[in-house]
């Protein structure tokens, strides 16, 4: 596939290799804070229950790793 993709934008293989390696690990940091921060959303909701203040003092704010 990223040969192909290579060829199409008449880049070198292995520069596209390099560039793909660095988004991986930039996407994978990015994916694993937010997924983090959700999971702590959800179990803050399973804390609170049916408790409706609990519920609403909930406020998600989503942050990135820099």
């Amino acid at each position: 596939m990223l040969r192909g993709i290579a060829a199409a934008r008449g880049i070198d293989l292995a520069d596209l290799v390099t560039r793909v390696l660095a988004n991986v690990a930039t996407y994978e940091a990015a994916s694993a804070a937010v997924l983090g921060q959700q999971q702590r959303y959800e179990d803050m909701l399973t804390a609170a229950g049916d408790d409706a203040d609990a519920i609403l003092a909930i406020t998600p704010t989503y942050t990135l790793p820099e």
